[in-house]
């Protein structure tokens, strides 16, 4: 029923968070938040801002779901507001006014975070770093350790970039072995 639309999406929010919560999708403190205030801040008329394609990656990539039944617990609103409140969970006073201004801003797509950021914002897992830098040092330890970091932060959708400039040159003596680098 269109007419009863708003009260419907209202209500499948608040469901869904405590759903995506008793899944361990969400994170447990977005229960602290007044859920029935933030889902009248929802603007499901701005759903028909995405086109086709837009949707389907939402859907495809972002929109949380129950892993065991693939159903998925958010729409574009939803989801805006889930990351929405999980930036806000950091803020000491007045959290879901946080919450509405930051929903605000990202459903008028005027702002939107970086991946990693929509990705995990409200899970229990709130990386949202979107880019990770290191340097190696010239050791084998450290290339190898640099190696086995870099592939524990990619799980976390950032970017990776690593300084390599400490590692010698092609031709240089490598000391311990005795022969040259291979650069």
């Amino acid at each position: 029923d269109f007419d009863d639309l708003p009260r419907l999406y209202r209500e499948a929010f608040v469901k869904n968070i405590k759903k995506g919560v008793e899944l361990a999708r969400l994170d447990r403190q977005l229960l602290n938040f007044d859920l029935e205030r933030l889902s009248f801040s929802l603007k499901p008329e701005r759903d028909l801002w995405f086109q086709y394609l837009g949707v389907q990656t939402l859907y495809d990539r972002y929109f949380i779901q129950d892993l065991n039944t693939k159903m998925i617990l958010e729409t574009p609103q939803a989801f805006w507001m889930r990351v929405a409140i999980g930036l806000a969970l950091g803020e000491k006073d007045s959290r879901e006014e946080w919450a509405e201004r930051f929903y605000e801003v990202m459903s008028t797509l005027r702002f939107v975070p970086s991946t990693p950021t929509l990705f995990h914002s409200g899970t229990p897992k709130p990386q949202l770093s979107s880019c990770y830098l290191n340097t190696v040092q010239d050791s084998l330890e450290d290339i190898f350790k640099t190696f086995a970091d870099n592939a524990q932060l990619s799980k976390w959708s950032g970017g990776i970039g690593t300084d390599w400039t400490n590692i010698r040159g092609t031709g240089a003596l490598i000391r311990g072995t005795g022969v040259e680098s291979q650069g």
